[in-house]
C-alpha cells in the first residue's frame, strides 16, 4: 500500500505544479506564460507568493516521495544488473526534489533589481536542480530500459 501511495505521488506531483503555475500566471496579470520564467512568479516581492509557495512546497513534497517510491521499487526488484543506476535515478529525483524546496526560501530578484546573494542562490539552486532532473531521466531512462516486463507493478509484501 505504501508504495502505491508514492507512487501516486508521481502522478499528482506534475497535477500541482501545472495547476499552480497557471494560476500564478491567472491571478498575476503582468505575467507573460512565454517570455518569463516561472521562478517570476514567486520571485522577491511578488505579489502571490504567499500563495504559490505553500503550492510549490506541495509540488516540491510530492516529488520527492515519488523518488523514494521509485527507489524502493528499483531496491525491491528481481533485477540485479542495473539496480545500482535506478537507484542512483531515484536518488537524484530525492534531490532534485530538495533543492526545489529549499530554492523557495532564496527568491528570484525581481528583473532589474540589484542583484542578491538570495538572488544568486536562486540561480544556483534552479541550476542545480535542472541539472538533476536531466541526470534522473537518464538514470531511469537507462534503468527502464533493462527492466523486466512487470517492472509498472507494484512489489507486495508476502
Amino acid at each position: 500500500m505504501r508504495h502505491r501511495l508514492l507512487m501516486l505521488c508521481g502522478i499528482l506531483a506534475p497535477a500541482v505544479y501545472v495547476a499552480t503555475v497557471i494560476l500564478g500566471g491567472i491571478l498575476r496579470l503582468d505575467y507573460s506564460q512565454k517570455a518569463q520564467a516561472v521562478s517570476e512568479l514567486i520571485e522577491a516581492g511578488a505579489p502571490n507568493k504567499w500563495l504559490l509557495n505553500p503550492l510549490f512546497a506541495i509540488y516540491n513534497l510530492l516529488t520527492g516521495a515519488f523518488g523514494l517510491g521509485l527507489f524502493m521499487t528499483v531496491r525491491a526488484s528481481r533485477q540485479t544488473e542495473r539496480r545500482l543506476v535506478g537507484s542512483l535515478g531515484a536518488l537524484a529525483l530525492v534531490f532534485e526534489a530538495v533543492l526545489g524546496f529549499v530554492t523557495l526560501f532564496f527568491p528570484q530578484d525581481p528583473r532589474g533589481a540589484a542583484p542578491t546573494f538570495t538572488g544568486a542562490t536562486h540561480i544556483v539552486l534552479a541550476g542545480l536542480s535542472s541539472l538533476a532532473t536531466a541526470v534522473t531521466i537518464l538514470l531511469m531512462g537507462l534503468w527502464f530500459r533493462k527492466a523486466p516486463a512487470c517492472v509498472g507493478t507494484v512489489p507486495t509484501r508476502s
